[in-house]
């Protein structure tokens, strides 16, 4: 897979809302010299507005993604479901 890195150690793939506050960044990381999919919340400094990681987040291997994919699609299949029975 090749990556073109936003800086030396990451690349950022895209972010989601949390809240009003925070939101939820997943970005490749180089750790040690392997390659993670790292997804981390990042909180918004209520002074200087700025945006900073928290320890709120998890590193997956990158040969783990696609099963963390298939359970995610399968949450939302469930979660329609839920939804629909309501």
């Amino acid at each position: 897979m090749s990556i073109t890195p936003m800086t030396r150690n990451s690349s950022l793939v895209g972010s989601i809302e949390k809240n009003r506050t925070e939101h939820i960044r997943v970005a490749f990381r180089d750790f040690n010299g392997r390659l993670y999919l790292d997804l981390r919340v990042f909180a918004k400094q209520p002074v200087s507005g700025d945006c900073s990681s928290t320890n709120k987040g998890i590193c997956i291997k990158l040969s783990d993604v696609p099963r963390l994919q298939a359970l995610l699609d399968k949450a939302v299949r469930l979660g329609e479901i839920e939804e629909d029975g309501k």
